[in-house]
This record gives C-alpha cells, sequence and structure tokens, in this order.
C-alpha cells in the first residue's frame, strides 16, 4: 500500500470515496496478467483496499503497475474574435474520475442512469467460437455475456453502442440469430463511460468514451506479457473543440514503488518504468521483484507521442497539477506553475543540471547506455536522481474533435523481463524495447485487431442488388464485370443455390426462391460482398 503524500491528495482521496466505492469492476485474467477494469474506465487498481493490481506473472502477488487513466482536454471553438476559447477536459487521476457509467443521452446531453451501466462486459473468443457453431442448435442455450453485450442504447442514448457482428444486416442485436460481440483479442472487458455529470463537473467536455481491454492467452511471451487497450472518444457535446489533447496518466510501480525510474522512447512511441537499482525491495508488505528486476511499458500504437511528462507529489510549482489549466498543461510538457519541462536535471527550471532548452519528453535518453548528451534519470547533467515513485504522463495531440466526431486511441502495456538473470536493472529494458518493436510490428500488421470473422459475411452492401425485395414475376441480374458467381444462403446459414456467370451477367429467378429472407453473397477473384435479399 502506498501512503498519500500531502494534505491537499488526502482530502482528494476522502471526496472521492464514494464515487469510485460505486463503481463495479470485473477481474481480466488473460495470458500471464492478473488485472481490474472498472465500470467508470479506472484500471489496473484495487481501489477498495488501495493497492496494485496488475499482477505479473499472474500466479505471483507483484504488480507492476499502481493504476493508469485516462485524460482528454481541449477547447470549444467558438469562433469569435477577440473572444478566448473556453478550456474543457476530464480526467481519472489516482482514485478521482471526472467520468460516470454509462453512456450520454442524445436529446439533454446528460449521463444514462449510472446504477443500470454500473458493469463491465466480459467475453471469452472460445464463448464466440462456440456459439458461432451451435447459435442454430434446438438445445444450445445462448451464454448470459453475449445476451448482455451493451449493442444498444436505452432512454435516449445512442442506438448503437458496442461493436457486434451482424449477420443479416439488420442493425440489430440479435445473438439467438448468430450475431456476437465483436471482440479482440483471446479475453476481452469492454466499458462504457462519460464524463456528462451536470453541476458535479463544470468543465465536461460532454464525452463519451467506449473501452476495450483484451489479451491473448499465447506461449508467445510478446503476447502473454501484453495488455492492450482501445479507446473510443465520441464528441456528444453542442460544440467543436480544437487543440484537443490524449493523455495516459500511469503510475508504474514495479513491485516496491519507492525504487523506480521512468523514462521516453520516442522512436517506439512509449513510456517505460524500471527499477532504479538492480534489486527491487524488499519492503515490508510489499511484494517486489528482487534481483535483476523486470521494465514496464506503454505504447500509443495508433498515434504520435508528442509529449510525455511528469510532475513531484508536493505542492510546489513543480507538484500535483490541481486545475484543469493545470493538468492540461501537463499535457503539453509544463508545471502547474506554467514554467516548460527543461531538458536536464529532474526537468524542472531550478533543479541542478536543468538546461534553458525546453524539452516535450521527459527522459528520452536511453539508459541502456551512456551518452554524453543523453538525458535520462542517471545522466541529468548533475548528480544522478534517487530512485522513487514516479508516475509519468503520455500525451498525443488529436487537434480538433468536430460535433458528433471521434476519435480512437490504440494501447498496450508491455512487461519485460531481465532474461539474462545479470542482476542489472537495465537488461529488462532492453529487452522491453525489442518486445515493444514486435507488438508495434504485429498491430501494423493487423493481428492484433484481428477480430472473430462468422461463419458467413457480414452484411457489406457495396453493389447495390435489384430487385430487393424481390416478387413474383421478377428476376435478378447480377451484371457487374468483378463478380464470377453468387450464393444464396439461408438466414441460418445453409447454402440454397451457387451460380457463375453465364455470359455478362448472372440471374436469379423468384422462382427458384421460397418466400423469405436470405444472404445473397457476390464473389469476384479479389474480393466479395453480401446483401439481405427479402423474397416475397
Amino acid at each position: 500500500m502506498k501512503k498519500v503524500r500531502n494534505t491537499a491528495l488526502a482530502l482528494l482521496l476522502v471526496s472521492s470515496h464514494l464515487l469510485f466505492s460505486q463503481s463495479i469492476y470485473q477481474a481480466l485474467e488473460v495470458g500471464n496478467v492478473n488485472t481490474r477494469v472498472y465500470a467508470d474506465g479506472k484500471l489496473f487498481n484495487d481501489f477498495f483496499n488501495s493497492r496494485a493490481q496488475f499482477v505479473i506473472p499472474k500466479n505471483s502477488e507483484t504488480s507492476a503497475i499502481y493504476m493508469a487513466g485516462f485524460w482528454v482536454g481541449g477547447k470549444i471553438d467558438l469562433n469569435i474574435p477577440a473572444q478566448p476559447d473556453l478550456l474543457r477536459l476530464s480526467k481519472i487521476f489516482y482514485i478521482n474520475s471526472d467520468f460516470t457509467q454509462g453512456p450520454i443521452r442524445l436529446n439533454n446531453r446528460t449521463g444514462a442512469d449510472p446504477s443500470y451501466w454500473n458493469k463491465t462486459w466480459k467475453v471469452t473468443k472460445t464463448t464466440i467460437n462456440t456459439h458461432i457453431a451451435n447459435y442454430n442448435n434446438d438445445n444450445y442455450s445462448t451464454p448470459r455475456e453475449l445476451l448482455e453485450w451493451p449493442a444498444h442504447g436505452k432512454d435516449g442514448a445512442a442506438d448503437i453502442l458496442a461493436p457486434f457482428i451482424d449477420l443479416n444486416g439488420n442493425s440489430i442485436y440479435e445473438p439467438e440469430k448468430g450475431d456476437y460481440p465483436n471482440i479482440k483479442g483471446d479475453e476481452a472487458m469492454y466499458f462504457i463511460c462519460n464524463d456528462a455529470r451536470r453541476g458535479n463537473h463544470p468543465d465536461a467536455m460532454d464525452i463519451e468514451v467506449h473501452g476495450m481491454v483484451y489479451g491473448f492467452n499465447s506461449p508467445d511471451e510478446q503476447l502473454q506479457n501484453t495488455i492492450f487497450i482501445n479507446l473510443k472518444f465520441i464528441n456528444r457535446s453542442l460544440f467543436n473543440y480544437r487543440d484537443v489533447y490524449f493523455g495516459m496518466y500511469n503510475d508504474f510501480d514495479l513491485g516496491d514503488p519507492f525504487d523506480d525510474f521512468v523514462g521516453t522512447d520516442t522512436s517506439l512511441n512509449m513510456v517505460f518504468g524500471y527499477n532504479g537499482d538492480p534489486v527491487d525491495g524488499p519492503r515490508q508488505g510489499i511484494p517486489s521483484y528482487g534481483a535483476s528486476p523486470p521494465a514496464i511499458g506503454m505504447i500509443l500504437l495508433n498515434k504520435k507521442l508528442t509529449n510525455s511528462m511528469y510532475y513531484e507529489l508536493n505542492g510546489s510549482g513543480n507538484g500535483e497539477p490541481e486545475n484543469t489549466a493545470d493538468f492540461y498543461d501537463c499535457m503539453k510538457s509544463k508545471f502547474k506553475d506554467g514554467s516548460h519541462l527543461k531538458y536536464g536535471g529532474n526537468g524542472y527550471f531550478r533543479s541542478n543540471g536543468a538546461t534553458q532548452h525546453d524539452a516535450n519528453f521527459l527522459f528520452p535518453g536511453d539508459p541502456t547506455y551512456y551518452e554524453a548528451n543523453a538525458w535520462t534519470e542517471t545522466n541529468t547533467f548533475s548528480l544522478p536522481n534517487s530512485p522513487g515513485d514516479r508516475r509519468i504522463v503520455a500525451s498525443s495531440k488529436i487537434d480538433e474533435l468536430p460535433l458528433n466526431s471521434s476519435f480512437e486511441i490504440d494501447l498496450a502495456y508491455v512487461f519485460a523481463e531481465n532474461s539474462l538473470k545479470n542482476e542489472t536493472n537495465t537488461q529488462s529494458v532492453i529487452e522491453l524495447k525489442n518486445l515493444s518493436k514486435k507488438i508495434q510490428l504485429l498491430y501494423d500488421s493487423g493481428q492484433i485487431n484481428q477480430t472473430i470473422k462468422p461463419s458467413l459475411p457480414v452484411i457489406n452492401a457495396q453493389r447495390p442488388i435489384y430487385p430487393n425485395p424481390i416478387s413474383e414475376g421478377q428476376s435478378i441480374i447480377i451484371d457487374y464485370d468483378d463478380i464470377t458467381s453468387v450464393e444464396v444462403y439461408s438466414i441460418l446459414g445453409k447454402l440454397i443455390t451457387r451460380k457463375e456467370k453465364n455470359g455478362s451477367s448472372i440471374k436469379i429467378e423468384r422462382t427458384e426462391l421460397s418466400t423469405g429472407v436470405y444472404i445473397i453473397r457476390l464473389l469476384g477473384s479479389q474480393e466479395f460482398n453480401s446483401e439481405k435479399l427479402v423474397v416475397k
């Protein structure tokens, strides 16, 4: 358990207790990780017992992260000359969250009933594959986690929420007809939250957040030691936002929380934590990693890292952010007193070793080898920093977020051990960077984002089929140059007929099909598309 460092934080914890204690969580145990995900977006902590809960290896008691939380801020684009734009921001900070459970009601821009949405939804790939194979069997019962998937909103929220595979293309989630959650990984956790807390959060952006935290049960170290997160931020407000920043607050605690260092690798869009000495701990009451400790990193997979920043656990000019402007500035590498992060020292302009040069990234040098001008925790251009309890915020500038638009963030939390057991604190950083490069390559190849494919193609009517519906006396002519054959399936997936192109077209008569709903599949040499066909 970490101690509260100052009075302001202590008051924050007390005042926030009722908020966080009402948020439901589920455990996510996948690969080599055992962690928690909360309904209001908080991550990786046992908030009820004030202890870290990113346990890795999962059968141990040692955790690598105390907690993490997302920030988003921007300015309302008033488009009025000489009128300053209004700053809005919401964040998860320690146990305090500006977000509450559920989506936003579109009719009045208020949050939906959090008591109904106070849940997370956990689904496994195994459950979905079983469902795909058996949903049309009479003796099959659809699992509860598939039936309760939050595909649709209620009470004024958006109609379509959580993603799903829609076999018949009617935009209605019908698991009894073969539809299923569109998840990533072997096991995924989904949550929906919003910041539209009228009266409780005057600086709210009216942002709706959809999150999917997922992982893989893989023998490969690069996957079993990694947790992935997809975050979707939807602007449900009445305004356009500009100068928007996304930030991810990371409290890396590798076992003993009081002997850590942090750093940034701009080439990997990664911030990371590692032990400040060759032995982690021991500290009474806190499980530690011991000799040859590991390292942990967070990668922005689909965005450029534009800033990384820290703050001290005190009330001074480089201390904890306190208001909306402070948090926004933190995402731009500025301290709460307005001063910019400096290259050297501990980054604060008053520290020994700090230069006059502004820096956008905290400790961007490589700690695994010495380079005279590379700024790291041990090469500050003065005395080395003392290991301690570190936090680091990774940010990306999104720029504009127009009304009704959205943006997505893909993250990976990668854990690496010191495989050489050579009693150094930097060998694991070398291995972390190597693993992170492989994770990025897997992501770029599409393998990480790959979802579970249906046994029938999903509706994607790129080439309209006419007439549809088809009635007595009519026929369908398919004369697209790149279509070579047509398949017609029943709604349960049974192949009814297949026709090859004869000359320049394919013809289907109404008399060939009974009254009902079908899936018609158009196939070519390179691609296919499908459409629902109604026969009257």
